[in-house]
């Protein structure tokens, strides 16, 4: 899955096609979106504080 963004993005900028960048975004998160609309309310929220956690501790050097 991560391959296949990292692909899509490499094909996207060198064609410099925004656009494209866009919908691929916007297609996987709204995959992420209905999924997580399925959890259950408390495991909702552990979910999000876990990825955004998980997000914060990849963004730091």
């Amino acid at each position: 899955m991560i391959s296949f963004f990292a692909l899509y993005y490499g094909v996207i900028f060198e064609n410099g096609d925004k656009l494209a960048l866009i919908v691929v975004v916007l297609w996987g998160m709204r995959t992420c979106f209905w999924r997580y609309l399925d959890f259950p309310k408390p495991n909702r929220f552990k979910i999000l504080t876990y990825s955004v956690k998980n997000f914060y501790n990849l963004s730091k050097p």
